[in-house]
């Protein structure tokens, strides 16, 4: 990722947008900034340090994470999910999800993670360029969830809290 990548957003929440290789894959970012600061105020050459910076916590921080994705769950809850759909007729432990991703069950937790990854980021700056907190969205590969995404938030003091799912 470079300052390059960053443009300008197009909506009154996103201050800058960009793209940048996350877990091994591009995630689309998001710098938000609250509503006290003024449109405009900074600088992608503010700024682009510090999203870097952040960029670089997260591939760090995967493993923690999944750890908190998998206390949380969210594998059972795949499970769950994928069990839901048709069953594969030449093996009962494989189910066809709707977009014809096969699944089999059960899941283990290599499975689960290695199929995760970072479809956006969210990043919450104050006035000072002091981040609020960071939102991911992540998504599955089979698409246990039907389209969704995970929120995970991760606090300022390093706390990672699972939000649930998101369209």
């Amino acid at each position: 990722m470079s300052i390059r990548d960053f443009s300008r957003g197009n909506d009154e929440k996103a201050a800058f947008t960009a793209k940048a290789d996350v877990w091994g894959d591009e995630a689309n970012l998001f710098v938000m900034l609250d509503n006290d600061t003024p449109r405009g105020s900074h600088t992608v050459e503010k700024i682009y340090p510090l999203v870097d910076k952040i960029a670089q916590k997260l591939d760090l921080r995967r493993r923690k994470i999944e750890d908190a994705l998998l206390a949380d769950g969210w594998l059972e809850t795949a499970e769950d999910w994928a069990s839901q759909c048709r069953v594969s007729k030449n093996d009962p432990n494989c189910y066809i999800m709707d977009n014809g991703d096969k699944v089999y069950l059960p899941l283990t937790e290599d499975d689960f993670c290695s199929g995760l990854y970072i479809e956006s980021v969210c990043i919450y700056f104050d006035e000072e360029l002091d981040i609020n907190d960071v939102t991911i969205f992540i998504v599955c590969q089979p698409d246990y969830f039907a389209g969704r995404a995970i929120a995970v938030l991760l606090d300022s003091d390093g706390g990672i809290q699972i939000k649930g799912l998101e369209e």
